[in-house]
């Protein structure tokens, strides 16, 4: 492509840029063509990079619908800034606000707990899975601010 030699140019176009241009239009013209298409079309990235998330207990059967995380159609791909697949995806992530860290962003894949009679079972996942953060304040002030629980661990015999 960078030399873009004239014997590989098709005889339709004048020059590589209408070449290029054109193929974006056509690619273009299909994917519209498969979103109102009422098939599904073959080229759903969704559909072939569906997410499941097992939980050890609930790999099959009816623990699978309760424990377990899934299947469901996701955008990304492993070569895209969501870098997603069925088989990898990031555990976490963070955003950090250079200019002002209490803006920082922050969720992980499934959420806090991962015992399944807790509140947090699963409760950061719906802003992992679209990409969103959850804001992660760094100073005292800020974090008073968004704090929903206070945890304490006392060691043993402490009082």
């Amino acid at each position: 492509m960078r030399e873009r030699p004239a014997k590989w140019l098709p005889s339709d176009y004048h020059s590589y840029d209408d070449l290029l241009i054109a193929s974006g239009d056509q690619a273009t013209a299909l994917l519209e063509a498969s979103t109102h298409s009422k098939e599904i079309s073959t080229w759903q990235i969704g559909k072939i990079n569906r997410l499941t998330m097992n939980h050890p207990l609930g790999q099959s059967g009816f623990l699978h619908r309760f424990l377990s995380i899934g299947p469901l159609d996701q955008s990304g791909s492993a070569y895209a800034p969501k870098a997603m697949t069925h088989t990898h995806g990031p555990v976490m992530r963070f955003v950090a606000d250079l200019s002002n860290w209490d803006k920082s962003l922050m969720e992980i894949s499934s959420g806090e707990s991962g015992e399944f009679g807790s509140e947090h079972y699963k409760d950061q996942f719906p802003e992992w899975f679209a990409g969103r953060g959850i804001i992660s304040p760094f100073s005292e002030a800020a974090e008073e601010k968004v704090r929903v629980h206070r945890l304490t661990l006392t060691p043993a015999g402490a009082h």
